[in-house]
């Protein structure tokens, strides 16, 4: 029965998730058909006839699930990670699609494990289920990006990145040219600002920090830890590492979401909470900074896509860098809408970590060569 409510709870999600192991599976059954005498990993034959249970019209959720968690662990899970490495030199999206599959049948098998680990749990925490209250937080409102100053070009953007008469800004000004020209990147800049006219939210990790902090509630036996459904992005990670509540970083996916906003303060400067977030911001815009310098001085590739979620079919992925070029302007899954204030990159020159909220103003340096101010 708890399973059954949970699916159901679940019903939309679900429903993307079938499709797209719908598709994923199809096309793994058509490229393994057409390539099978140039396939090298054994087991192909009984993958292709493992693969139509889940690429079958079937619309019962329930059907599929169980499905999904009876097949977790049988022999074609370790042929798909197998084949994903043999294609890695196939044409784009090839090895993908089979990680896909494994990933997708890991996270459909989930929603047979959850309500089970549940009942187990419950046998163990029996004080805290006869004890707990849960209460509803109100969604705070995002703040939205500040009003440009019409420099928000690449060259703009990388001088203000660097230090004053840094002897590689050229250099580097016609590196982000040349990628400009092939993704796009000054037209996806621009898009940020245009993006605002759609709501965004704030993450839930990021809300339930603010409400615990900000009421100052307290944390049984002092775990000051927030957990959630999934990995927290990595601007959530830095958030929580520079915010003065010291609450425990979460395990993070290691993705950054330009849409990724944080909780809006109407007051502005008149606001309690504004020395904090302002400090708060400015410490993980220099850090996201020096990251974003880094992989353009080594001139880094973007690492493979991957998904924000745990297969929880294998070990939990390894480490990963944190930005891939073709994901950082998608806004995720669709389940978190998130933040960025995107503030002038000029305070982020400093050597050391911001600490410094006495500018009362609330703008930006005057010296910087356009941006954002983050005063907002």
């Amino acid at each position: 029965m708890l399973t059954v409510r949970y699916i159901q709870f679940a019903a939309s999600r679900l429903g993307k998730e079938r499709g797209m192991l719908n598709r994923a599976t199809r096309f793994c059954e058509s490229y393994l058909t057409a390539n099978l005498d140039t396939i090298q990993t054994p087991g192909v034959a009984a993958l292709l006839d493992w693969l139509p249970q889940f690429s079958s019209a079937t619309t019962d959720p329930l059907i599929l699930c169980r499905a999904a968690y009876n097949a977790r662990h049988a022999p074609q899970i370790a042929t798909l990670e197998a084949l994903r490495q043999e294609l890695a030199v196939a044409p784009q999206g090839t090895a993908e699609t089979f990680r896909s599959v494994k990933h997708l049948v890991g996270r459909l098998a989930e929603k047979i494990r959850t309500p089970a680990n549940l009942v187990n749990d419950s046998l163990l925490l029996r004080p805290l289920l006869d004890s707990y209250e849960i209460r509803r937080v109100e969604a705070p409102v995002a703040a939205k990006i500040p009003v440009t100053d019409g420099l928000r070009n690449l060259d703009s953007i990388i001088r203000r990145m660097l230090p004053a008469d840094d002897p590689r800004l050229e250099d580097l000004q016609v590196y982000l040219g040349q990628l400009d020209g092939s993704l796009g990147l000054e037209d996806a800049i621009r898009a940020i600002s245009d993006d605002e006219e759609r709501q965004h939210n704030v993450h839930a990790e990021i809300q339930m920090l603010e409400e615990f902090h900000r009421n100052q509630r307290k944390f049984v036996a002092h775990d000051r830890y927030i957990a959630c459904s999934k990995l927290a992005c990595f601007c959530c990670k830095l958030y929580f590492k520079w915010h003065p509540g010291r609450f425990v970083e979460p395990e993070c996916h290691q993705k950054t979401y330009l849409n990724w906003r944080p909780i809006d303060l109407p007051e502005r400067v008149e606001s309690k909470y504004w020395p904090d977030q302002r400090r708060v911001l400015a410490n993980l815009s220099k850090e996201l900074s020096n990251l974003v310098e880094e992989q353009i001085i080594t001139q880094q590739q973007p690492t493979p896509w991957h998904p924000d979620s745990i297969t929880n079919i294998t070990a939990v992925m390894g480490s990963v860098a944190i930005s891939e070029v073709g994901e950082v302007f998608e806004s995720g899954d669709g389940e978190s809408d998130e933040v960025t204030d995107s503030d002038s990159l000029a305070h982020l020159n400093y050597d050391e970590t911001v600490d410094n909220t006495d500018n009362e103003s609330g703008e930006s340096d005057e010296e910087s060569d356009g941006g954002v101010g983050l005063g907002y």
